[in-house]
């Protein structure tokens, strides 16, 4: 999967590395921001439109970032990737307590653009449909991982040195691999880390140290299209 490449944008929409509380607010406090009527923002909740995080055995709203990680670059995304239906939007939600840590949270290209789930088809579409929500909402896109399209995806955490104002520094250690691999790789949406797709399989999928992901089990990665040359 070797793709043309280009230099790294290395101005993302907001330093990920800021240190970030969600806004959390009540139902009705949620209501009100949004002007709508609390069985209108109950109703959004069931769907995944409002999300949500439980507090002391209540739910409380929390609110999403806006554009938030690294630019994509759609045009360095794979043909490969473009012509599955797998794809998906994603909106960055700080996670409470952790400070400078988001989850990244997909949701359906299609209107009306309510949360996805990795356990239904119905809800994946196709690139060119998370390039216009994209390109509407500023939000990120992602790909489901499945197993029969006999791809494993890396992520490589931690191992890119962020700096707004010069090139991305790729430690040693993840370097070997980039090279070893000589296959398409990108930088992460929040400028830290690698991600690199090749063509292969796995007996299971991995999710500690290296993390690796075939489509063992249900599996929503960002891509970003910040091609590593």
């Amino acid at each position: 999967m070797n793709e043309h490449t280009q230099e790294l944008e290395t101005q993302p929409k907001t330093d990920p590395a800021q240190e970030m509380e969600p806004e959390v607010y009540s139902i009705p406090e949620a209501a009100k921001k949004l002007k709508i009527g609390r069985n209108t923002a109950y109703a959004a909740v069931r769907t995944g439109e409002i999300p949500v995080i439980r507090i002391g055995g209540r739910l409380a709203a929390i609110e999403y970032l806006g554009e938030w990680g690294m630019t994509p670059i759609p045009e360095n995304i794979p043909g490969e990737l473009k012509k599955l239906n797998r794809w998906a939007n994603f909106r960055a939600r700080p996670r409470r307590g952790k400070k400078g840590k988001y989850d990244k949270v997909p949701f359906i290209s299609r209107p009306p653009h309510s949360q996805a789930s990795t356990n239904k088809p119905k809800h994946w579409g196709s690139f060119k449909s998370a390039l216009a929500t994209h390109q509407e909402f500023g939000w990120g896109f992602g790909f489901l991982v499945h197993q029969e399209d006999g791809l494993v995806f890396l992520d490589l955490d931690g191992c890119v040195d962020f700096d707004l104002s010069a090139p991305h520094l790729i430690q040693p250690w993840a370097q070997r691999i980039i090279d070893d691999l000589d296959s398409y790789t990108e930088i992460s949406p929040s400028g830290t880390g690698i991600r690199i797709v090749v063509h292969g399989a796995i007996p299971s999928d991995v999710a500690t140290g290296i993390e690796m992901y075939a489509g063992h089990n249900a599996r929503f990665v960002t891509i970003t299209g910040q091609v590593v040359g």
